[in-house]
């Protein structure tokens, strides 16, 4: 086998990469030093050098047009004539036909017009792929059509047969017909194609059927065929309807043959017992139904409309046909011409989007609501706490908190970051103002290495900066911002860098050892700074830090940890968060700080029960604030140690802690009465028993309270609230708690004289009687509903 450039070729045999072998790819060029072909494959970036014996043309007839150009002496380009290529001309791509060949040069053709040609090199073209199956219309895949010869003016559709089919850069498809007539080959387009109109052109009540004929089905059609009737035998047939049967003659068969029109029992079975394929709804449905052929099937088919056939000159013998409604090609099932879905009809239960599923829960909610009320006896659910709209609900509200005027440094805030650019200094400000303009600025993306110098002027000594956004910030500019400032005579006492991972290098955190008025250091999203750098820095100023933030440093080791407790032995203040990789043994050196007011240990998900304790024994001395977070890995046994060991705590997170339990909460609300702020978000396993108990214990205390995705909460905790905390609760999640209903909310936000903020997200349940009807004007409801 002797194989030519740009010819099909099929890998196999091959020892090294078996995963190649089967592939097909194009012949580029030979490489006679290395006796091997050079193959490129599709979705490959670079080629394949391989041996003529791992190599074998794809089909019979490639084989032939290369053995008839190698007997010739021509080239193999040869095989090219008469083929689609792709060819660069003017700069752009473009589709070509190949009509002659000349010494290594192609004469093309544009595609639909054959005056429009030129020459070209033979490395300049390339034949276009052929075209996967799945990308193929149906009815168009290598059976027979009627098509439209574009080269002739005013064609007209003509019966062909599609023989190959290939593929442009764009997915276009491009179709190879012979016409049955004159037997000539052109490449078409799919709008030249269209599906064979024989049967189904006239109406059904005209059509006459020759019964000596037989069915003339395709093998490709009668798979169809049969796969409908298979997905659809097991639907219930609908009751027909009248007058559906026509008229018709057809003539005779030869005796003893059987035929579609034969008499007996099957022939004459009724229409009732034979199912009919829904009508098409839309005009999506309808064009894809035009696009398939209606055949005679043959025998009795389930689902195909019976007509009534009159005799023959014999005798005036009747008999009934079936005669078969458009199939649906299964393939095309779940799609629609033009890329739309498959109808509502033939998904069932309706597509599992995201939207769809939104809009079928809030169709339902009427009927579900009903549903509840059946259950009750056919009356709605009483309240247990009775409450009336201060209000009339179908009046909306016109918030006093969303029509607030800004304040004058608000204002003044916002101009300077509109024209950040025009600043040139900022004089003398107060250090809050300048932390809001730098929040302000972080919010709007425009924190930048051209902007760092006006929080950092050389020529002004720098005692805070603030940056809560550093993402913008390269190692360059934090470098030439703090040198200036970092000497013997350094007045720096507060950095905080939040998402600093880029700018901060460890380079950056030794210039910050001369930093020696330094004692609040906050270093969010650290991900560079390495446990040498950190103990280096802590060894030389950890002595005066009061306040430390390190957070999501994945480098960060035990080692870090003990150099935090060795080199800060009065630090007040600590937060070690989302430092997911530190082992729950790493933590224990913590025990030695004994000054801690403020301990975060948020995201530290290997914390165990065992080292909290120990922790805590160490430190509880002067706890205040205490955050366990995320640590989802701590149990009711650690937690009660809490109230024990610390009593002083007034702010308690424990979000995300999914194993606490109601009667943990109440040993924790009893042993600290004096809480003022609690989080027990996401503590899935908390019911109204807790919230009562919290609400009990911290009576005229407790100020913030979260409750966010605590799905058991219903309407006694929220009465407990109002009964004991309505004198302090000044903010109050309940996001996502959907067994709250608009009475008792109502009642809790009339009751609570200091409630400013609600958070109310994912409370779809709450209605108008709530939004509209409580009588607070300057309660901030953050995430209503849409009422």
């Amino acid at each position: 086998m002797e194989l030519v450039v740009k010819a099909r070729v099929r890998i196999h045999s091959l020892a090294t990469q078996p995963a190649l072998n089967g592939q097909e790819g194009t012949l580029v060029k030979f490489d006679s030093a290395q006796n091997r072909w050079h193959v490129l494959i599709a979705n490959r970036a670079k080629g394949l050098a391989l041996r003529v014996s791992n190599l074998e043309l794809v089909n019979k007839a490639a084989t032939k047009l290369v053995n008839e150009a190698a007997s010739t002496g021509v080239s193999a380009a040869l095989a090219l004539v008469d083929e689609l290529v792709r060819v660069r001309k003017s700069g752009r791509p473009r589709v070509a036909l190949v009509i002659a060949q000349d010494s290594g040069r192609l004469q093309l053709c544009a595609e639909r017009d054959a005056s429009d040609s030129w020459w070209a090199d033979e490395g300049d073209v390339m034949p276009l792929e052929r075209a996967a199956e799945d990308t193929i219309p149906t009815d168009f895949l290598f059976c027979d059509v009627e098509a439209r010869d574009t080269s002739r003016p005013r064609a007209k559709f003509e019966r062909a047969t599609v023989v190959d089919v290939r593929t442009d850069t764009s997915a276009k498809l491009r179709f190879r017909v012979r016409f049955d007539g004159s037997g000539e080959h052109r490449w078409l387009r799919l709008q030249d194609l269209r599906g064979l109109q024989a049967v189904h052109a006239a109406p059904v009540s005209s059509v006459t059927i020759d019964a000596t004929a037989g069915p003339s089905v395709t093998a490709s059609r009668k798979r169809k065929a049969d796969a409908v009737e298979a997905t659809e035998a097991a639907a219930p047939p609908p009751v027909p309807r009248k007058g559906e049967t026509k008229a018709v003659t057809f003539a005779p068969s030869e005796p003893g043959e059987r035929t579609n029109g034969s008499t007996g029992p099957d022939a004459s079975t009724s229409t009732s017992s034979r199912r009919k394929r829904p009508v098409a709804t839309d005009a999506f449905e309808a064009a894809l139904d035009a696009l398939q052929p209606s055949e005679v099937e043959e025998g009795n088919v389930d689902g195909a409309e019976r007509i009534h056939v009159a005799g023959g000159a014999d005798g005036p013998a009747t008999a009934q046909i079936p005669v078969a409604a458009p199939a649906r090609d299964p393939r095309l099932q779940g799609f629609r011409i033009g890329g739309q879905a498959e109808s509502a009809e033939e998904r069932g239960e309706g597509w599992c989007g995201p939207w769809s599923t939104a809009r079928a829960l809030l169709d339902r909610r009427a009927a579900a609501k009903a549903e509840r009320e059946a259950e009750l006896g056919g009356q709605p659910e009483a309240p247990i706490t009775p409450w009336l709209p201060a209000r009339d609900v179908n009046t909306p509200r016109r918030s006093r908190v969303a029509a607030a005027v800004p304040s004058l440094q608000n204002l003044a805030i916002a101009l300077v970051v509109e024209h950040i650019d025009a600043v040139s200094s900022f004089g003398i400000l107060s250090p809050s103002i300048v932390h809001a303009i730098a929040s302000a600025l972080c919010k709007e993306r425009k924190f930048t290495g051209a902007v760092l110098p006006l929080f950092a002027e050389p020529d002004v000594p720098l005692t805070e900066l603030v940056v809560p956004d550093c993402h913008a910030l390269e190692p360059a500019d934090l470098f030439n911002a703090l040198q200036p400032h970092l000497h013997d005579a350094s007045r720096l006492g507060v950095l905080h860098l939040g998402f600093c991972g880029k700018c901060l290098t460890p380079s950056n955190a030794a210039l910050l050892e001369r930093a020696v008025s330094l004692h609040t250091l906050h270093l969010g999203g650290c991900f560079r700074l390495s446990d040498a750098a950190l103990a280096s820095l802590l060894s030389l100023r950890g002595g005066g830090l009061s306040s430390l933030h390190l957070s999501a440093n994945s480098q960060c080791t035990g080692k870090a940890v003990e150099a935090i407790a060795t080199h800060c032995p009065q630090i007040s203040r600590l937060a070690l968060e989302h430092l997911e990789q530190l082992p729950s043994v790493a933590l224990l050196p913590l025990r030695k700080l004994g000054c801690l007011e403020r301990l975060s240990l948020r995201g530290m998900c290997m914390l165990g029960d065992e080292v909290l304790v120990d922790i805590l024994t160490g430190c509880a001395a002067s706890l205040s604030h205490l955050c366990l977070a995320d640590c989802s890995l701590l149990t009711d046994a650690s937690l009660l140690a809490v109230p024990r060991l610390t009593a002083s705590v007034r702010d308690l997170d424990l979000g995300g802690v999914e194993l606490l339990t109601d009667a943990a909460v109440k040993e924790i609300a009893s042993g600290l009465p004096d809480l003022s702020r609690l989080s027990l978000r996401l503590c899935v396993q908390l019911s109204d028993d807790a919230v009562v108990a919290v609400a009990e214990a911290c009576k005229g205390s407790l100020s913030v309270l979260s409750l966010n995705k605590l799905p058991a909460i219903g309407e006694l905790a929220i009465k407990a609230l109002a009964d004991h905390c309505s004198t302090s609760l000044t903010e109050l999640d309940l996001s996502w708690c959907r067994g709250v209903s608009d009475q008792a909310l109502g009642h809790l936000v009339d009751r609570c004289e200091k409630l400013e903020t609600l958070k109310l997200w994912g409370c779809t349940q709450l209605t108008k009687t709530f939004y509209h009807g409580h009588a607070k004007d300057d309660l901030r409801v953050v995430g209503r509903a849409f009422v």
